[in-house]
């Protein structure tokens, strides 16, 4: 009746393996004596039967706590097995931090270098001289806007006419050829060219000159023929 019965195959391997571990301290195996007791309600320990009636002097009783525990081999292995499962995590949490800041330690430190690329060298097109750049800009500015000499010679012609149509209106046949001559001279194909030929057909019919007079009428109809200034030329020329 006294015999245990045998431990399950499995259950006696985990104690065999937990035997081969080194134990807790005392104070470890003191609070988990305490908790696994108040787990299982076990009696608390101390002396034997007292007053029974039924007791034997000679025999030695166990106490309450053992014969509880002998009496469970279930019992036995759960303390066994917790108190391996105590220690071996003390060790596990006493190695944990070492094996963080080992960890931490060794962890490569990613640098990041940027490389500035290198400029391209400016090649013979792209460099300029400064003494060209006045040079250059003053050509191109002469030739994309040449709209002020325009003016000033339009400018020119128009007070050349002017001062023959002043003339011709004062009868002074020689100073309004003196002007129409210096326009042709000055602007042989200028913008007033027509107007100019008009007016010369006029001074020389002034001038008394009648053959260049219509010489130069006949020359100003072949050229102009849709001119709106024929009709002045024919009508000096009608004009005694």
């Amino acid at each position: 009746m006294n015999d245990l019965e045998p431990l399950p195959p499995r259950l006696a391997e985990l104690l065999d393996a937990e035997r081969q571990r080194p134990g807790p301290d005392a104070t470890t195996r003191a609070r988990l004596f305490e908790r696994l007791g108040a787990t299982l309600s076990l009696p608390p320990g101390g002396g034997g039967g007292g007053g029974g009636g039924g007791g034997q002097p000679g025999a030695t009783v166990p106490p309450p706590a053992s014969g509880v525990l002998w009496a469970k081999p279930a019992a036995v292995a759960a303390l066994a097995f917790a108190a391996g499962a105590l220690s071996g995590g003390a060790a596990m949490s006493t190695r944990a931090p070492v094996a963080m800041a080992r960890v931490e330690q060794s962890a490569p430190r990613v640098v990041v270098v940027h490389v500035p690329t290198s400029a391209p060298s400016p090649t013979h097109d792209d460099t300029i001289e400064p003494a060209e750049l006045p040079v250059e800009r003053a050509h191109r500015s002469a030739t994309l806007n040449p709209a002020p000499t325009r003016d000033r010679s339009l400018a020119r012609e128009r007070a050349l006419i002017s001062r023959a149509r002043t003339a011709l209106a004062k009868q002074n046949a020689r100073d309004a050829l003196a002007a129409l001559g210096a326009h042709a001279r000055e602007f042989p194909g200028g913008r007033l060219t027509e107007e100019r030929e008009s007016l010369r057909v006029q001074a020389l019919v002034l001038s008394g000159k009648r053959d260049a007079a219509e010489q130069q009428a006949s020359e100003f109809a072949k050229k102009y023929p849709k001119s709106l200034l024929r009709g002045a030329v024919e009508q000096s020329l009608n004009e005694e």
